[in-house]
């Protein structure tokens, strides 16, 4: 019943349609299998981008290639910012505002949370020259425990382990008031969150906390967003982008950000921290899709 409320009434606040539909009529623009919007069309197509989206893509950027020349050679990645920064939301990084930020990563097992909360840290704690406090609930997998106290150590962050969602609070409420805080929860498969209720009810109740949802690259478009509409119970409000280079097809995820009509955060795409982790933009978001990295 908890989940059916979620589905619900996260289903009365969408829209309609995802955020990439339009009223647009393709067939005014036969042209664009012509040269050369041919070449961006297969461009497109062949980084993941389903082909109604890149006809979509490419019938907003015809007008505009007509009135200001643009460079062929740049039309792929002309035509694929144009649509992003119109149809994405991103949010400002976390890292850097002005105010310390609480911030906690879910997702479903094996998306890279606690390598993504690692990245987070080090970037924050090395390069932002901020304090930084760890606290992991992924008490199931020793591994994970371990790994986030050895990434503690060596940037000079706390690190805590909670057991319970009292323990969780009992922690957030002694932490420093210039500290940033990241939360690494532990990674469940999305269909089977029957024990989550308590973590997810205190989660979405406090809003000064950032919900950061980890999606994989490589994820089926269908399997990640009915695995986006069950975590909305947690409250997440940004998605953060993960193994996008062991996907030679992440255009997809632009299906997957539309359905999911949350706002992106930042994009991984390796092992390394914390160089492998990217504020989101429309810029950072293309360059990745296309590849011209």
């Amino acid at each position: 019943m908890r989940e059916i409320k979620f589905s619900v009434n996260s289903f009365a606040n969408r829209q309609n349609v995802n955020s990439w539909q339009k009223e647009v009529n393709l067939d005014l623009f036969e042209e664009i299998f012509e040269s050369p919007f041919y070449e961006t069309y297969m461009e497109l197509t062949e980084a993941g981008i389903s082909p109604e989206l890149a006809r979509t893509f490419i019938s907003d950027i015809i007008p505009h290639y007509r009135d200001k020349n643009l460079n062929p050679n740049q039309l792929s990645q002309t035509t694929l910012f144009r649509a992003i920064s119109s149809a994405v939301k991103f949010v400002p990084d976390a890292l850097q505002l002005e105010k310390p930020t609480v911030l906690a990563v879910i997702g479903a097992t094996g998306v890279g949370k606690t390598t993504t909360i690692a990245k987070l840290a080090a970037r924050a704690a090395l390069h932002e020259r901020r304090r930084v406090e760890l606290v992991t609930l992924d008490t199931y997998r020793i591994a994970a425990v371990e790994q986030l106290k050895t990434y503690a150590e060596i940037i000079g962050a706390g690190c805590h382990i909670v057991r319970s969602v009292l323990e969780l609070d009992a922690v957030l409420r002694r932490m420093p008031a210039d500290a940033i805080v990241l939360i690494d929860t532990t990674g469940k498969n999305p269909h089977d969150l029957a024990d989550q209720y308590e973590l997810s009810d205190y989660l979405r109740q406090r809003r000064e906390i950032r919900k950061c949802l980890a999606v994989q690259a490589t994820t089926n478009p269908h399997d990640a967003v009915a695995g986006i509409r069950k975590f909305e119970m947690y409250g997440a409000d940004s998605l953060i982008l993960t193994k996008l280079d062991e996907t030679l097809r992440p255009g997809s995820l632009l299906e997957i950000i539309g359905e999911s009509f949350l706002p992106v955060a930042y994009l991984c795409n390796g092992q390394r921290v914390p160089e492998d982790l990217q504020i989101a933009t429309p810029e950072t978001l293309s360059i990745r899709i296309l590849g011209k990295n």
